[in-house]
């Protein structure tokens, strides 16, 4: 939470949305305060009373090393400070920067807007590490435990997929279903990451044989989930599976299928679709599994 460490007026914000990346060091605000004025003449006094007199006496000193702390807790850096210091000139306005990296998710002031010490106004989150979430059915939650590395597919950034470690899981009830919550951290120092977006979930550690078929061959509709099988040449009939674990890209085949047989891998739907414009019926009625 960025708030103002002094009274005045904001008369500029160096960010305006939401969603922005900011990074440690950045300027965010530009104030003009009276009572920085104040403050900068303080230290302009004591720096000229010590160089006058502080061989003399030794307060000045002192006197200087306490009007620069002011400013220091006043919010200026040191850069600022040395600055004034050399100038000796008084700024009427001060530029605030960010003291930390990460994503500004609230921004509660307005330029022109004039505001009292100790005002918010922005809400950083630090994306440093972000958590990756996922669903997982019982006939999947059995192939993950807290503590394993696991594989995680970014949109945007699949062909450089990055390793999350698990460090939470939790069974939770849901539309009569019963899932397991998974949590998993992923390292995002370059901030390449946004929250929000969406991933895909690989237990590479878990793998076993398997039949398996591509998403898009399967045909799912309310009597379950079939796939077209060659049966002869250019003869293709539809068969009721059943199916385990799957990503985006193969599906599990428990049940319905033996290895080597040829099935429909694309244009599935197509000839889905034709058999109910042809025969004006779901292929699979009557077929239960």
């Amino acid at each position: 939470m960025i708030s103002t460490r002094i009274s005045g007026r904001l008369d500029r914000l160096f960010f305006k949305e939401t969603g922005r990346t900011l990074r440690q060091g950045e300027p965010l605000y530009e104030i003009y305060s009276e009572e920085l004025l104040t403050l900068q003449k303080e230290f302009l006094l004591a720096k000229e009373q010590f160089e006058a007199l502080g061989k003399e006496e030794p307060r000045y000193e002192s006197y200087l090393r306490t009007a620069e702390k002011k400013l220091s807790l006043y919010g200026l850096s040191k850069t600022q400070i040395e600055q004034l210091r050399k100038s000796g000139v008084q700024q009427p306005r001060i530029t605030f920067f960010s003291p930390a990296t990460g994503i500004i998710t609230e921004i509660n002031a307005a330029e022109g807007q004039y505001v009292n010490e100790g005002a918010l106004l922005y809400r950083i989150e630090s994306t440093n590490k972000l958590w990756v979430e996922a669903d997982l059915y019982s006939n999947e939650s059995k192939l993950v435990s807290v503590g394993d590395r696991i594989s995680v597919r970014i949109s945007g950034y699949e062909s450089t997929p990055v390793e999350a470690k698990v460090v939470f899981l939790s069974p939770e009830y849901r539309a009569n279903t019963q899932i397991v919550v998974m949590r998993g951290v992923i390292e995002n120092p370059d901030m390449m990451f946004k929250p929000g977006m969406q991933a895909q979930v690989l237990f590479t550690h878990s793998s076993r044989k398997a039949l398996s078929v591509p998403v898009d061959a399967v045909i799912r509709d309310e009597n379950g989930n079939h796939v077209y099988v060659m049966s002869d040449k250019n003869t293709f009939e539809p068969r009721m599976v059943k199916t385990g674990v799957e990503d985006f890209e193969q599906v599990e085949v428990i049940e319905g299928l033996k290895e080597n047989e040829t099935v429909v891998a694309t244009g599935a739907y197509l000839l889905y679709s034709e058999f109910i414009l042809k025969k004006g019926a779901d292929p699979m009625a009557g077929h239960h599994h």
